[in-house]
């Protein structure tokens, strides 16, 4: 369920774009499946914001082609917050954060921005392991 920002940002673009609610209506339909912009979930949500993004609307926001290197990204690289999730928790890690990511990418890269997402989890357990791990020593 979008949120009231996300609610308020795509009555933005509808009326930037000039659509009738018939046009609102068969843009929900074709890229989302729904009837209404209440029931968009986030992911379909981002689809129809890159789509009105194609049609001419510039997000105040953020820059021209936003929407569409989110829905172009997804899936590809960790998110924006799995990103922070790994920097803050192996921040005062014994291991090197450059170590790990390429442990955890088998060699395709150093960068954790360029995690994919599956990479990303998998690195973010391990490092809850190690927490958990170091915790119990220290309390023993």
């Amino acid at each position: 369920m979008p949120t009231p920002l996300q609610h308020r940002l795509i009555r933005v673009a509808y009326r930037e774009l000039k659509l009738n609610e018939a046009q609102q209506r068969m843009l929900l339909r074709t890229v989302a499946g729904v009837e209404s912009h209440k029931d968009l979930s986030n992911a379909a949500f981002e689809d129809c914001m890159a789509v009105l993004e194609c049609q001419g609307f510039t997000d105040s926001v953020n820059k021209a082609g936003y929407w569409q290197g989110v829905v172009e990204r997804r899936g590809n690289f960790c998110n924006p917050r799995m990103a922070r999730m790994i920097h803050n928790m192996a921040f005062d890690c014994r291991y090197t954060l450059v170590n790990l990511v390429m442990k955890f990418s088998d060699g395709r890269t150093s960068e954790v921005d360029e995690l994919k997402p599956r990479e990303a989890w998998m690195l973010i357990e391990m490092l809850k392991a190690v927490k958990e791990r170091e915790a119990a020593k220290t309390n023993e």
